[in-house]
């Protein structure tokens, strides 16, 4: 709506812009002043279509709050589906958990059994090595059993004949008659040794016999036990391998069914990933409505502002315009004071210079006139003291040069002007977070929205200064933070309406965390407003500065005026 006050303000603008660094400049600063007068009349012709336009406003006031109520009644449907995917979502995070615990597990007794295996084909290996030296055992004890069987049967011969032989001599032998029957002492000896050995012979053979039949006995015992442990080793080795095949058997089973609990579990993944993809939909959707609906939310606040101090806005920029005017004129007279001071001190320096060159002239002129008189004083010794009258020619030539030189210092030069303030400075220190961008992404509400100015981001509680001289036409400062729709989104904001050579600029300041100053207030160039923030729709403490040139609702780059924090 303010559009419409561009052309009011038109003539205005070009007025004040007609005060320059001249004399005359003040009378056509009075003119436009008349004129200013007149165009003020013409605001008030401007509330009148301004009135026309609130009836249009308040009829799209009711179709967005209808378009509001279908929003909700969309962000409604859609949280019901947002609960029902993720109560999908978890039911399949739980199947696939319980697949994953199923597929450790398999694999877990897979382990188990091939561990199983390993072992019972070692003892496999054990037993059967075992075996073959129990056998092997067997064989000898065999070959002993044979080898012994036919020395009984030699020595049982043996005893037979020696029987035999008893039977015939009357069942004794006579070693009495054998001793008794010898023919001497020494045949005695011989007889009775022979006699023992017998005797002897006879007891070991006896001895030995039942020996062999013992030994016999016992080994044979043994192949019989060790037979019976081949056996039984057999058994265990066949056993062992049974084990062993029914173990490969539910290894081979376990590892198909861990396939197919993998095939299950990517299956499940694959059903998880488009529930949460579909959940994931479901969720933009519900930004998108409900940025949407804060969209038309604060297009609702912007519009009630509009609708409720469209009036009170008109009727604050006229006294502001009007004490905008008088601060202008106000700065000009001062302006031209200080230019007319200035010129007057120029003045002053002008006079003081042409005094001085004056003195130093008259000066020259009597050094002229005295080196004159000397020469002619002089003339008739000339013959004799030219060398002399050539020095005091030289000197005389020094003399000028050196008047020069004193003439060339005494035109001091003037005074360079101080240099003019900028038009507009730079509002905070810190740094740039984000340019003027009309097709940025907000922060805040994830849309496309203009970007009307520049933010510069600093701590809390950073200065904020004016960027020009101005009055303050606008003033919100009872905003909290997290209030996103405070003060239409700009949270704590001052509006500052300025005159720069004679046009009209409104600067912005917003997200504040303070404000310093209040509406209808004079402010000056680089006087603090207000303070860094992040009050109103605001992700974080920064400055949100604008620039419009004519007016509000005319927003430019703010970085064509200031330079970077």
């Amino acid at each position: 709506m303010l559009k419409k006050f561009i052309p009011v303000f038109l003539f205005f603008i070009v007025a004040v812009g007609a005060f320059t660094l001249s004399g005359n400049d003040r009378v056509e600063a009075n003119q436009s002043i008349d004129e200013i007068d007149g165009e003020m009349q013409e605001v008030e012709k401007e509330k009148e279509s301004i009135n026309s336009d609130l009836g249009e406003l308040e009829n799209r006031l009711n179709r967005i709050k209808s378009q509001q109520n279908d929003t909700k009644e969309e962000i409604d449907g859609l949280n019901y589906e947002i609960e029902e995917n993720e109560i999908e979502v978890e039911q399949k995070q739980l199947e696939i958990s319980k697949t994953e615990n199923e597929i450790r597990q398999l694999e877990t007794e897979i382990k188990q059994l091939e561990a199983e295996i390993v072992e019972l084909e070692e003892e496999i290996k054990e037993l059967e090595n075992e075996i073959e030296r129990l056998e092997n055992r067997i064989v000898e004890l065999e070959e002993e059993i044979v080898i012994t069987e036919d020395r009984i049967e030699q020595r049982e011969d043996l005893l037979r004949e020696r029987l035999r032989t008893l039977q015939k001599n009357g069942g004794s032998v006579k070693y009495l008659e054998v001793i008794v029957g010898s023919k001497d002492f020494g045949d005695f000896i011989t007889r009775a040794s022979a006699v023992s050995k017998v005797m002897d012979q006879d007891q070991n053979i006896i001895h030995e016999h039942f020996a062999d039949m013992q030994y016999l006995e016992e080994t044979k015992v043994e192949v019989e036990e060790t037979k019976v442990e081949v056996e039984e080793s057999k058994v265990a080795v066949e056993n062992n391998k049974d084990q062993v095949a029914q173990n490969k058997t539910q290894v081979e089973s376990n590892k198909v069914e861990t396939e197919d609990k993998r095939s299950t579990l990517v299956t499940q993944k694959e059903d998880l990933e488009t529930a949460i993809a579909s959940l994931e939909g479901t969720r933009e959707e519900e930004e998108v409505a409900l940025a949407s609906l804060e969209g038309d939310e604060e297009e609702v606040h912007e519009i009630q502002l509009s609708l409720e101090e469209e009036e009170e806005l008109l009727s604050q920029r006229e006294g502001v315009l009007e004490q905008a005017k008088q601060q202008a004129i106000e700065e000009e007279r001062k302006r031209q004071e200080e230019l007319e001071r200035q010129r007057q001190a120029e003045l002053e320096e002008q006079r003081q210079r042409e005094q001085e060159e004056r003195e130093r002239r008259e000066r020259e002129e009597r050094e002229a006139n005295n080196s004159s008189n000397s020469g002619s004083s002089n003339s008739g010794n000339a013959g004799n003291s030219s060398n002399g009258g050539s020095s005091n020619s030289g000197n005389s030539g020094s003399s000028s040069n050196g008047g020069s030189s004193n003439s060339g210092g005494s035109e001091q030069a003037s005074p360079a002007p101080a240099p003019a303030p900028p038009k507009f400075l730079t509002p905070s220190s810190g740094y740039i977070s984000s340019h003027f961008n009309p097709n940025r992404m907000d922060p805040v509400y994830g849309v496309v929205r203009p970007h009307n100015g520049t933010d510069i981001a600093a701590p809390r509680g950073t200065s904020v200064k004016s960027s020009a001289s101005g009055v303050v036409y606008r003033v919100t400062s009872n905003c909290s933070e997290g209030n996103k729709s405070c003060g239409g989104g700009f949270g704590n904001v001052v509006f500052v309406t300025h005159f720069v050579d004679g046009r009209q600029y409104d600067t912005v300041y917003a997200h504040l965390q303070s404000v310093n100053v209040a509406q209808g207030q004079s402010v000056s160039q680089g006087q603090q407003i207000g303070t860094i923030g992040s009050t109103g729709a605001s992700s974080g403490p920064h400055l949100h500065f604008e620039l419009h040139p004519g007016g509000y609702r005319n927003p430019v780059n703010p970085m064509g005026y200031i330079s970077a924090p």
